[in-house]
């Protein structure tokens, strides 16, 4: 049972997809007519390597740009804007949590969940003290230590702890299991789970393991909206 959220619930959705297009050439196509993530839902993009669930990712995210279609996330179409303004709409309305972590080496803990804050422009008090009470809430002892000197999966926890900590509307996980034995998967799982909802966020991740569709009530095959091969 995951935990009740701890603030009041955006007005708004966590994702909405209208009349999404985007194609490599005439051997990839993907086309979303329409999918919605309300406030704080939770869903499984599901589908096998390589079928496209990185690219929808990507697109969500806005670094890739489709060829036609709105991406709107906590009430903000991300795909309107470029440049600097995607940017920071990124930063302040989505969290990203990668299946290698992409953590800073070389740099600790509190710093690696700092990074995001001090791009928003968070003053250094109270960026500190968030990304402290982020790490706490995961169960991080050692904020200080070193991203290296942690095990994998206090190396991931930190991951999920950045990923939330700006409180963002959306949070994309791509494959954060892919590397992991089924017992400590679903441990991962369910500290993202848990820290959505503490964050009060929609959560949209991918995974081409079977065995987590059970975890989630909505699940989306990827393929529904996936062309391979020559298309018209």
């Amino acid at each position: 049972m995951l935990p009740t959220p701890t603030r009041e619930s955006r007005a708004v959705d966590g994702l909405f997809i209208d009349g999404l297009r985007f194609s490599y050439g005439r051997e990839f196509s993907l086309h979303v007519g329409s999918l919605r993530l309300a406030a704080g839902e939770q869903v499984l993009l599901a589908g096998p390597s390589g079928s496209g669930k990185s690219t929808l990712l990507h697109l969500v995210a806005g670094l890739d740009e489709p060829e036609a279609g709105s991406i709107t996330i906590g009430g903000r179409d991300i795909i309107a804007v470029h440049g600097a303004r995607r940017d920071r709409l990124r930063g302040q309305q989505i969290g990203m949590i990668f299946q290698t972590f992409n953590l800073l080496h070389g740099f600790t803990a509190v710093e690696n969940v700092m990074m995001p804050l001090m791009m928003l422009g968070v003053a250094q008090d109270a960026m500190r003290q968030r990304a402290h009470d982020a790490l706490r809430r995961l169960g991080i002892e050692r904020p200080h230590a070193d991203v290296d000197t942690l095990s994998v999966g206090q190396q991931q926890r930190v991951a999920v702890a950045r990923a939330t900590v700006t409180g963002p509307a959306l949070v994309l996980a791509d494959e954060p299991t892919a590397s992991l034995d089924p017992e400590a998967s679903a441990a991962a799982i369910a500290v993202i789970r848990e820290a959505c909802v503490t964050a009060g966020a929609s959560l949209l991740v991918t995974s081409h393991d079977p065995t987590l569709r059970g975890e989630f009530e909505r699940v989306i095959d990827v393929r529904e909206f996936v062309t391979v091969g020559v298309h018209a």
